[in-house]
């Protein structure tokens, strides 16, 4: 089925000052088509007051778009470009987002903990990551966002989390920080390149690092 882009778009707007129960998922999947059709589709429109329950965003870019107290629920901005203007403006529960960490775990802090009951290996930084935030919350995908780097210490991974709200992701986002073998956590599409560039000027004090990483508490 071929559905025009005015009709999906009309869906999407019908949502406007609307509440969650009497818009469920029209928005939602409507936003969810646009965005397949085309990632560029959202590209500085107007969202704002509007219901947006369930909708998959894929790589679409949210940076330039007007989401003034516009509501978003279950949503996936896992793979979406977005700034931190987009959680103050709009309204977001119940969201999937992604954590890109660069960091340094040198091999001494390791210990037993790659061990699996089934006895298999486990990646490290994800059972460090797992630790970390203690399972309160489930990481959904784990993958490597670059190789190892200085002698298999350097590492920068990508996974994304389930969160209830905007106070979790902040919460989170803190605890990452916190822990002295992170350097760099990023959560907004704009300190991506940032963090790429910070790459290749990182200056790595082992001893001190090491020996810190020794009286953490996470372990």
């Amino acid at each position: 089925m071929n559905i025009s882009l005015f009709v999906l778009w009309r869906c999407v707007n019908s949502t406007k000052g609307k509440s969650k129960s009497k818009s469920g998922y029209l928005g939602g999947n409507a936003i969810t088509l646009l965005c397949n059709k085309n990632p560029d589709t959202l590209y500085k429109k107007d969202l704002s007051c509007m219901v947006i329950n369930g909708a998959k965003f894929g790589t679409a870019d949210l940076t330039q778009c007007n989401v003034y107290k516009t509501k978003f629920s279950n949503v996936d901005l896992s793979n979406a470009s977005f700034n931190a203007d987009f959680f103050t403006s709009a309204q977001v529960t119940d969201f999937i987002i992604a954590f890109s960490v660069l960091c340094v775990v040198p091999k001494e802090i390791w210990g037993d903990n790659l061990q699996s009951p089934k006895g298999k290996i486990k990646d490290p930084l994800k059972v460090i990551l797992q630790t970390l935030i203690k399972f309160e919350y489930k990481i959904l995908s784990f993958q490597n966002a670059a190789n190892y780097y200085y002698k298999n210490v350097f590492r920068s991974c990508l996974f994304t989390l389930s969160l209830p709200d905007f106070e979790s992701l902040e919460k989170i986002t803190r605890m990452i920080k916190k822990a002295p073998w992170v350097k760099k956590c990023v959560v907004y599409s704009e300190d991506l390149e940032n963090m790429r560039i910070e790459t290749e000027e990182i200056k790595i004090p082992w001893d001190d690092l090491i020996e810190k990483n020794r009286r953490s508490q996470i372990w």
